[in-house]
């Protein structure tokens, strides 16, 4: 009798144990967000619900979770899956695979305007140009009215020399602002904020009316100065918008270069004076600026190319004589700094602005800026590092419209 009753005391001490657990795997196992075993049972489309609550809980695992479960019900996976899949995996860090879904799913479906934006973000952030351009023109073909998707497209026009898309957006910015006739009023406003060091409303004040007068230059240094008084993190992104809209306007170009310089970021700095100084050739002609020279051999220096740097200095007086230039001189000069850029550069424009392109050492210097850029581009870093990497910039540029 005594056994017995251990018996039932050990059989109702295991139940109290047991019991418990019982119910917890009960709930467990009936909670759709615990499913782990029997998940299969739910369909593709519930799997992706409950992978797209998970992404807005940022339970990111658990939705990819999910969402290789519902893989494995279908054959081929449609636009919905790719997009929370790359959701899931930007959340977690991913974001070679993130990029990768993005892709595929607009691969699948491109009217996908969330998606498009996502694309254009992440490939601006890799530095991408070319990249975010195409998805953010299909964007556009959904909503061609969307002004912040017209300014970065005036943006990314430029970086990637897209002239004639850049007149386009430029038109669509002239012809439909509404405050074109609050100019002078909302530059007062941003000035007086800024004069009351009240930055962060300055700076909204600033993006919201650059959707609309992208070309004012005061608008885009008032954002310059706001940013830089909340935090610099945006900084380098305003000057290279700004440098981008003023595609031909050397000074914006030069105020990127100089950033980049005071960050020892001495190729990209290199790569973006030497564009600002092409510009000045081709707007000013024989009265480029040769501040940008200075810029250049202070560059050079930093960078311990001591040829170079005593060449941009050489050139400075060379460029004082305007157009009263010896070919011979400029030939002789070139070779003494090892065919420095520079100097090359500034030879093939003589030749072109003197009505000199006829002669056989137009085409010579031409092909040997060519010959010189292909044995310096790993050591220099040319076409690699810039925000205008991917622009085909040459004095053969016409330029009808400066901004």
């Amino acid at each position: 009798m005594l056994v017995k009753i251990t018996a039932v005391s050990n059989g109702i001490h295991r139940l109290k144990i047991i019991f418990p657990l019982v119910v917890l795997i009960f709930i467990d196992l009936t909670y759709p967000e615990n499913l782990n075993a029997i998940e299969s049972t739910f369909s593709y489309d519930e799997l992706l619900n409950q992978a797209e609550r998970n992404i807005r809980e940022l339970r990111h695992p658990k939705a990819i979770e999910k969402l290789n479960i519902a893989a494995t019900l279908v054959k081929t996976p449609e636009s919905r899956f790719y997009f929370l899949n790359g959701e899931a995996n930007l959340g977690i860090g991913q974001e070679d695979e993130a990029l990768r879904n993005f892709k595929q799913s607009i691969d699948l479906n491109p009217k996908q305007p969330d998606v498009l934006l996502r694309l254009v973000a992440m490939y601006d952030k890799l530095n991408k140009p070319v990249n975010a351009f195409h998805n953010l023109k299909l964007y556009l073909a959904i909503f061609p009215d969307n002004r912040e998707g017209m300014y970065r497209a005036l943006v990314l026009s430029a970086r990637t020399g897209n002239e004639a898309f850049r007149k386009y957006i430029l038109n669509r910015f002239r012809t439909t602002n509404i405050y074109k006739n609050d100019r002078a009023a909302v530059i007062s406003v941003i000035e007086k904020l800024l004069s009351e060091k009240k930055y962060p409303e300055a700076k909204k004040e600033c993006r919201k009316y650059l959707l609309y007068f992208p070309e004012e230059e005061s608008l885009h240094n008032f954002l310059f100065v706001a940013q830089k008084n909340i935090h610099e993190s945006e900084v380098e992104n305003i000057l290279i918008d700004t440098a981008s809209i003023f595609r031909f306007n050397p000074k914006f170009t030069i105020s990127y270069g100089m950033y980049l310089f005071e960050k020892n970021r001495y190729f990209e700095a290199l790569s973006t004076l030497r564009r600002a100084f092409l510009v000045s050739l081709l707007v000013n002609k024989f009265n480029a600026d040769e501040e940008i020279l200075f810029f250049i051999r202070q560059t050079y220096y930093e960078m311990r190319m001591e040829s170079d740097a005593g060449a941009a200095g050489s050139l400075i007086e060379t460029m004082s004589k305007r157009e009263n230039q010896d070919l011979q001189n400029l030939d002789s000069l070139i070779k003494l700094y090892s065919n420095n850029r520079e100097y090359i550069l500034f030879t093939i424009f003589y030749l072109s602005a003197t009505g000199k392109k006829d002669l056989k050492e137009y085409n010579y210097y031409q092909e040997l800026l060519t010959k010189r850029d292909e044995k310096m581009s790993e050591k220099e870093m040319i076409n690699i590092r810039g925000a205008f990497s991917f622009e085909d910039l040459t004095l053969d540029e016409t330029i009808t419209d400066q901004n």
